[in-house]
């Protein structure tokens, strides 16, 4: 009895070991990996290298101590590169400094949404490495951003607003762009965006959007600016006192032309009146004789006619 019990306790001490020892192989040869949700696994053979592969989201067998797996995050990221340290990817003022076609300095805010080509991960890691970030997506943006505005003008960058492009650019203000076509700032946008896309698709990175945050002008054309600014300001104002001026005038001109038909037609009514009246004197001349008695004065009783008569005011009503 006692050599059972003690055969048992062996059998048990034995398992216990035989449990840690599997504890202690899986916590150091890692015999499987569980790839998270939005990422791939890159896998290193250490007899043959890189596999080209990757493995893909759950749990994933591997050969212990032959095959190491390499994590990578394919979901968006945002690169952002600004002059506000709290905003940027480094400390400090990161913006592209650039200069445009018309020779202006600027320096360029932007933030890139990108991801890694998940069917390509084991590429990137073969060709590139891990530090993708600082080898080849930094050094695209800054090249890209200073190529495509040395294409436009300072005014491009500013705005998008049409006449002030053209103006620039010698283009005829009324040879307007079709509907949904870009200008200006939204077009330079959009230029980066593409020519950013070209450039990292063959490094196994996509670019989703690039996004124009600011545009940061030199203290001499930032003031030139404003003083452009005040002067349209300006003209505004005077444009707006002319018309106003115009304005007036032009009420005035119809207010007079409106007198003057009124005594044009107020002439025309006094000599149609004063027609009408004498053909009526014509036709009944006693009524001379009537009117002429009204204008005179009530005292009158006679009047000298001829010098040789005198006319009573009675007899004028006889005739």
């Amino acid at each position: 009895m006692v050599k059972v019990v003690e055969k048992s306790k062996k059998l048990i001490i034995i398992w216990v070991l035989i449990f840690i020892a599997f504890i202690i192989f899986l916590a150091t040869a890692k015999p499987f990996i569980i790839v998270g949700a939005g990422e791939r696994a890159v896998i290193f053979n250490r007899l043959t290298g890189i596999e080209q592969r990757q493995l893909s989201p759950g749990l994933n067998i591997l050969v212990p101590f032959i095959q190491k797996p390499v994590l990578y995050d394919v979901r968006n990221q945002t690169y952002t590169m600004s002059g506000i340290s709290t905003e940027g990817e480094y400390p400090g003022d990161d913006s592209i400094q650039a200069l445009t076609s018309d020779g202006q300095p600027v320096g360029i805010e932007l933030s890139v949404v990108y991801r890694l080509d998940d069917t390509n991960v084991w590429r990137l890691h073969e060709e590139i490495g891990p530090n993708y970030v600082e080898k080849i997506l930094r050094p695209s943006i800054r090249e890209t951003v200073r190529t495509v505005v040395s294409r436009y003008s300072v005014i491009e960058l500013f705005s998008s607003n049409w006449i002030d492009i053209a103006r620039t650019r010698g283009f005829d203000p009324e040879d307007k762009p079709e509907d949904g076509e870009l200008v200006g700032r939204e077009l330079v946008q959009m230029d980066i965006e593409i020519t950013l896309k070209n450039k990292l698709k063959d490094k196994y990175l996509v670019v989703d959007t690039v996004l124009l945050r600011n545009v940061k002008f030199s203290e001499e054309y930032r003031q030139a600016i404003e003083r452009k600014q005040i002067a349209q300001q300006e003209a505004e104002r005077m444009k707006y006192v002319i018309e106003k001026a115009e304005k007036e005038k032009e009420e005035k001109i119809i207010i007079a032309e409106g007198d003057k038909q009124a005594a044009i037609i107020r002439a025309e009514g006094e000599a149609r009146a004063i027609m009408l009246k004498g053909d009526s004197l014509k036709q009944n001349p006693s009524v001379i004789n009537y009117e002429y008695v009204q204008k005179i004065s009530p005292n009158v009783r006679a009047i000298i006619t001829d010098g040789k008569s005198i006319m009573s005011i009675g007899d004028i009503f006889k005739e």
